[in-house]
């Protein structure tokens, strides 16, 4: 755990309720993180030894904390009584700022939002009003970052370029190339690494291209912010979105927004009350106003104070920073590199170009996958998805080269 880790936990925790910072306090794993190459550490999540969840691309785990966290949050949320004014505020902020400290940036530029689609949909609203041309993605990319700018090219002047999977496995050459030098680009949509095979993206590099041309970025950075060492920030992105339940720790529901300061001023897409200017003291009295509460904070959501997950939310990501996204990066990329090896030795096609720090891969063989390979998979105690032709393959810390011969093991022969 590094000091500004330290400091930033202690600063979210001091926003809380005293009973709820205490619980979550106490529960926190802070002691030196050590992984086991060979078993992995499945019991920082209560995962049973026989159990191989490689599938964290789906679902994230949850921890000692986070269930402290969660048993907090019901016994309050059954007993309405206790819920205060403060509730509604102090535990948004707590992950505004623990979120920002993860990824590199200030509090004021994060908006809560409850999924990756909608802080999309915030950037569609903005950017839409800017001269309209081409929008760039690459094929496959997530529905989220795809289905918002199809609905874009819908209005005069804007057409959406599909970048086709390159041959070589190269997507930050294959984007690149489709930027070239074109004026009439206006919006690149990019992840740092592909949802369905864990491919690497070069997202600064992809980043300089697309302001070379004076084009924006927008990021869905879901499957990369918790379990990079490097953050997207890098890459210096004018919308960033990062949904919760995966590697971050946090709840189905929540997601987190980074909005670049020049939008700071633009329409949120909904009106509320608790996104207003003072609106920590305005309860007892209607009283409108047309100011916001500074920065990105205009763009959260409504009903973001979710009494029953935000806890769990603060609990994920005070323990992700103590763990640190490069343990698990680490962790990560070497059960990947092992998987990649032993599969290669047996036959299997694995996710091709730079596959440094990956932290997730996938497998593909001739003929493709039964359609219920997963399902036969869980049977035998092994965890992976099925994503279009790749049977996609993401480990944590919880996992260790047993689990790549769990898997091995149970693949149809």
């Amino acid at each position: 755990m590094t000091a500004t880790s330290a400091e930033t936990i202690a600063q979210a925790l001091a926003l809380l309720r005293p009973d709820l910072a205490t619980t979550i306090d106490k529960a926190l794993d802070r002691a030196p993180l050590e992984w086991n190459r060979e078993t992995g550490r499945p019991d920082l999540f209560g995962i049973p030894d026989r159990l191989a969840y490689l599938n964290w691309a789906h679902l994230g785990a949850t921890t000692a904390a986070i269930e402290a966290a969660n048993a907090w949050a019901m016994k309050r949320r059954a007993e309405p009584w206790r819920i205060e004014r403060r509730d509604y505020f102090d535990e948004v902020e707590a992950c505004r700022v623990l979120y920002a400290g993860l990824i590199g940036t200030d509090a004021s530029n994060i908006a809560l939002v409850p999924a990756a689609s909608y802080g999309i949909a915030v950037a569609k609203s903005i950017l839409a009003n800017t001269t309209p041309g081409r929008i760039v993605v690459p094929e496959g990319e997530h529905y989220s970052n795809f289905y918002a700018w199809r609905r874009l090219t819908a209005l005069p002047g804007w057409s959406m370029e599909i970048v086709p999977v390159p041959d070589d496995g190269d997507w930050t050459r294959a984007m690149i190339a489709a930027i070239g030098d074109g004026k009439d680009i206006a919006i690149v949509g990019a992840p740092p690494c592909h949802w369905t095979d864990g491919a690497r993206l070069d997202l600064p590099a992809i980043a300089a291209a697309t302001r070379k041309v004076g084009a924006k970025l927008v990021v869905d950075a879901t499957q990369n912010v918790g379990a990079d060492a490097v953050s997207p920030m890098a890459a210096d992105p004018d919308f960033l979105a990062v949904s919760a339940y995966k590697w971050l720790l946090g709840p189905y529901g929540l997601a987190f927004l980074y909005v670049h300061p020049r939008y700071h001023a633009a329409a949120p897409i909904e009106e509320h009350s608790y996104h207003r200017a003072g609106a920590t003291g305005r309860a007892t009295k209607v009283e409108y106003t047309d100011d916001y509460a500074p920065g990105a904070r205009r763009f959260d959501a409504g009903q973001r104070s979710n009494f029953a997950t935000l806890p769990h939310a603060v609990a994920g990501l005070a323990q992700l920073l103590l763990w640190t996204p490069a343990a698990i990066q680490s962790a990560s990329h070497s059960v990947v590199a092992a998987i990649e090896a032993a599969a290669q030795a047996r036959g299997y096609a694995t996710t091709k170009g730079p596959r440094a720090g990956a932290n997730i891969t996938a497998l593909r063989r001739e003929g493709g996958w039964p359609a219920d390979i997963g399902p036969t998979l869980a049977k035998r105690d092994v965890h992976i998805s099925l994503r279009g032709d790749s049977l996609r393959i993401s480990p944590s810390l919880n996992n260790g080269l047993r689990d790549v011969g769990r898997l091995f093991d149970a693949l149809p022969r």
